[in-house]
């Protein structure tokens, strides 16, 4: 059984219901060099996945560039937090270059909260509508952890795929809940938007039991595509499998998964100076400043490693 591909909604293009999150690949996570990188998406090539996410902030680019090398089917999506037109249009000309592709499939506004914010990012938008009459990319997207910021993406036509935070707890929902932003999701898909989910295991709750986790997005019957961040070429065969209905990989991704419970977290080491950036940074209010060095609440925190990318003396890991 080969990975099923379906139409991502309005947008016309075509990708698997699995997709490779690079995220992880980068510094700030597993900070793997682009050789290191490579390897796992180029197993994720060969096994049939057309569909990588990214973004400028995940310093991924020459990871994928390498591992997409031969291969012709590659949808890729790249986001940016750019607010004016100028800093987008750059955005997308550095993916291109360091992407070596001539057109990057869907560019995502990154992280929008709410109708207020996107208006005040229409700037770039509109630098994401006129890269797509150039033909430097095809479609435009979003992404957003709340509702609010979903139910933006319907005000504006040229929003053709959404990027939103989904899985069976809510867990990275900001500024609404897990019921709302289901609410928000199915009124995006009723509208013929391209949808594909973000963190279906909470950035490693769920890891104990990875299959379950999986399976509840798949049975939403709302998401065209899974965006599920993997590091290692074992993992990307262990979650095809798993999507391909698999027992043998059924039952690695339980294994594994329990092996790995509990050893992801974030750190923050002694030399911490308590300067405040880590919480600014960190949507999910998952950062306080302790007494000593900044703290984290791992029941909020979805080691996304946001906060490790704004700290000025980097005493932040995910590990």
């Amino acid at each position: 059984m080969a990975l099923q591909k379906v139409i991502l909604g309005k947008s016309g293009i075509e990708v698997t219901e699995l997709c490779l999150g690079t995220l992880i690949l980068g510094y700030l996570q597993a900070d793997l060099t682009p050789l290191e990188g490579a390897k796992t998406v180029r197993k994720a090539m060969e096994l049939g996945i057309n569909f990588i996410d990214t973004a400028k902030g995940y310093k991924t680019y020459s990871h994928i560039r390498l591992g997409i090398e031969g291969f012709s089917d590659v949808v890729i999506a790249s986001k940016s937090t750019a607010k004016t037109s100028q800093e987008m249009r750059e955005d997308v000309e550095t993916s291109l270059r360091e992407m070596g592709r001539d057109t990057i499939d869907i560019f995502h506004l990154h992280l929008i909260k709410s109708l207020s914010e996107m208006r005040e990012r229409e700037g770039a938008l509109d630098a994401l509508v006129r890269c797509r009459e150039a033909g430097l990319i095809r479609s435009i997207g979003l992404s957003a952890h709340g509702p609010d910021g979903v139910l933006a993406a319907l005000a504006y036509d040229e929003i053709e795929v959404v990027f939103p935070v989904m899985n069976k707890k809510g867990l990275g929902i900001i500024g609404g809940t897990h019921q709302e932003m289901l609410a928000a999701v199915q009124r995006a898909r009723k509208r013929n938007i391209g949808l594909y989910d973000m963190k279906p295991l909470a950035g490693g709750h769920f890891i104990d039991n990875i299959p379950e986790a999986i399976q509840y997005v798949r049975e939403l019957e709302i998401f065209h595509s899974i965006a599920v961040g993997l590091k290692t070429p074992d993992e990307v065969d262990t979650m095809v499998g798993l999507f391909e209905g698999d027992s043998i990989s059924y039952s690695r991704a339980i294994s594994a998964g329990k092996n790995r419970a509990d050893k992801k977290h974030l750190i923050v080491y002694d030399t911490c100076k308590r300067c405040g950036a880590c919480t600014t940074a960190c949507a999910q209010e998952a950062l306080t400043l302790g007494e000593k060095k900044a703290q984290v609440n791992t029941d909020l925190c979805i080691l996304c490693g946001y906060c490790a990318a704004s700290c000025p003396n980097f005493v932040i890991r995910v590990i």
